[in-house]
């Protein structure tokens, strides 16, 4: 993404022409350093200055907030943690494999991510040790650490902002989809998909997938990768729906268990409830807001609140 046309930056732009507030920019949008009278605040990334930088530090590693968040007994997704051969004897490593390959066989199938990545670039379904073992060495290859963990079934995925202990919006990710119609190949309706739609990344079907004639009115997912940059569709949760309450608590527990003030948690509806998959420090809403004029205005809202905050106006 061009830092210099992403959409927190415009926000933030605005934000400052309506409030008074000097923007000042530094490495090609990423640093934004905002000054009013005599206080001033940085920016840096989706980063504003609200959260410790442990507690940043801490959501940024996903096994190790995983700990915290069992420590605190708050339903979530376990990660384990796996770092690569070069650098193991930081951590009194021995060695991997037998403990990668028990976990598997425990949970059946397994998601390996970069254990610092974002955005689900490098992010594995694993369900074979060959499988497991190509992921290692791909993530190994550019990554210092990786995270496994079981891997769920997610019927949809939610994702909180969090400002100061209070949910300021709850959305979920739709997957892309196409309805079978009983007679032509998966493979001929993600071809009539791809004529009307945009996919960021290509679905992973196999040979035999591909040619299953899906049932009339059958709903097949396009990915099992629910973010937004890579396809998914955002809707926002009303405070009306009978899911807010359980979410929004959920959040909150888990910003407060990371001592967070401003961040985004994704939570995940699995077959057996609601689970946290993470905390993000920095709080991403450029997909979100570029979908829709209401969107934007809602993303503007919140960055306009903890602008206000960091700068203490």
């Amino acid at each position: 993404m061009n830092n210099k046309t992403r959409a927190l930056v415009r926000i933030v732009q605005e934000i400052c022409s309506e409030k008074d507030i000097h923007c000042t920019s530094f490495s090609h949008n990423w640093i934004l350093k905002l000054t009013k009278d005599d206080r001033s605040g940085i920016i840096f990334g989706y980063n504003f200055g609200l959260n410790s930088s442990s507690s940043a530090a801490l959501c940024k590693d996903k096994c190790a907030a995983s700990e915290v968040l069992a420590h605190s007994r708050i339903p979530h997704i376990p990660h384990h943690l796996f770092v690569s051969p070069d650098d193991a004897h930081q951590i009194d490593q021995t060695g991997s494999w037998e403990k990668l390959y028990r976990l598997l066989e425990e949970y059946g199938a397994a998601a390996c991510k970069p254990n610092e990545g974002a955005g689900g670039d490098s992010v594995w379904k694993v369900r074979t040790r060959f499988e497991l073992e190509k992921a290692a060495q791909e993530i190994f290859r550019h990554f210092r650490a990786m995270a496994l963990s079981p891997y769920f079934e997610i019927k949809t995925e939610y994702r909180a902002v969090i400002l100061d202990g209070e949910v300021k919006l709850i959305y979920a990710k739709q997957l892309p989809t196409v309805t079978g119609d009983g007679k032509s190949s998966l493979f001929d309706l993600l071809l009539a998909y791809r004529k009307n739609n945009s996919l960021v990344s290509n679905p992973e079907f196999s040979p035999q997938e591909l040619n299953r004639i899906p049932a009339a009115g059958e709903e097949c997912r396009l990915s099992w990768k629910f973010n937004l940059a890579q396809g998914a569709r955002p809707a926002v949760l009303e405070m009306s729906s009978i899911h807010y309450p359980i979410l929004a608590g959920l959040a909150r527990n888990a910003a407060q268990a990371l001592a967070m003030r401003f961040c985004s948690v994704d939570i995940a509806d699995t077959e057996s409830g609601y689970r946290v998959m993470e905390v993000n420090s920095g709080v991403m809403m450029e997909c979100f807001a570029l979908f829709s004029e209401d969107n934007y205005r809602a993303a503007k809202g919140i960055y306009e609140e903890a602008i206000l905050l960091m700068l203490n106006l």
